[in-house]
């Protein structure tokens, strides 16, 4: 961190069951899914502060199910896509690390 001068260190989680997923308090609930028929916002529309603590959730192989992604929505996630190309889940939790700290410095 301070070789790269960075204010704040992303914790990755270790896998939970989703029931567990949505008891989680944080200021900004994020979902990422491949799932079309759903309306997802665009990650640049999001502007975020480093003050308030930030949770994207990401899917197992296969993704969420449709149902997961309506229940996640209900409890107040947003729906986002972490671009077009589908990607393994680890490496889809390094992208959204990534775009947190980008969406962070705006």
């Amino acid at each position: 961190m301070l070789q790269s001068q960075q204010y704040y260190l992303p914790i990755l989680h270790q896998p939970i069951a989703f029931d567990e997923l949505m008891k989680k308090d944080f200021d900004n609930k994020l979902i990422a899914h491949c799932e079309e028929d759903i309306s997802r916002s665009k990650i640049n529309n999001f502007q975020l502060s480093t003050l308030n603590s930030q949770l994207i959730a990401i899917g197992p192989e296969g993704d969420f199910t449709l149902e997961e992604i309506k229940l996640a929505v209900q409890q107040n996630f947003k729906s986002i896509s972490l671009g077009k190309n589908r990607l393994r889940t680890e490496t889809a939790g390094l992208v959204a690390v990534t775009l947190l700290q980008h969406l962070c410095e705006k």
